[in-house]
C-alpha cells in the first residue's frame, strides 16, 4: 500500500512535494517495522534529502526525518552514524527551537542507547541528564 501511495504522489505532485516526501518517510516506517533495515534506511535516508533540500535543515519535518533514520541506523547496530544524527538534530532543535517536546525527548533517549551502544558512556551520561533537565 505505501509503495503504490508513493507511485502515485510522484506521479500527481512530484518527487520533491511535501506529501511524496512523507509518503517515502511512511514506506520507511512500514519497512522498518518489518525489520528491512536496509530498504528502510534508503529510504529515510531519501526522505531526509528531500526534505532538506525543499524545507530547510531546521525544519520540524526535517528533524523527525534526521530522528527516524538514526532509529534504523541504530537497530542495524551503526551506533556512531546513529550517535552523529542524534548530536546534530539535538543540536539543530534546540537552535531553531523547533523539536517539541515529545520529540525531544524520543530524540534524547536515542541518543543514550545510541552512545551507549558504542561504548561512549560519558555522552550517554551526559545525553541522559539533559533528557532529565528537559522535563523538569
Amino acid at each position: 500500500m505505501h509503495r503504490q501511495a508513493l507511485e502515485g504522489y510522484k506521479k500527481v505532485l512530484g518527487p520533491e512535494h511535501s506529501d511524496t516526501l512523507t509518503s517515502i518517510n511512511n514506506l520507511g516506517s512500514a519497512l522498518e517495522r518489518q525489520n528491512k533495515y536496509e530498504e528502510a534506511e534508503a529510504m529515510h535516508q531519501r526522505a531526509l534529502e528531500g526534505r532538506e533540500k525543499m524545507l530547510g535543515p531546521e525544519h520540524p519535518h526535517t528533524l523527525a526525518s534526521i530522528s527516524n533514520l538514526g532509529t534504523v541506523l541504530e537497530r542495524q547496530g551503526k551506533y556512531e552514524k546513529a550517535e552523529e544524527l542524534v548530536v546534530q538534530v539535538i543540536a539543530w532543535g534546540r537552535a531553531s527551537g523547533h523539536t517539541y517536546q515529545y520529540e525531544q525527548s524520543r530524540i534524547y533517549v536515542q541518543g543514550w542507547k545510541s552512545a551507549s551502544g558504542c561504548g561512549k558512556k560519558s555522552l550517554a551520561l551526559s545525553i541522559h541528564i539533559q533528557h532529565y533537565r528537559l522535563k523538569l
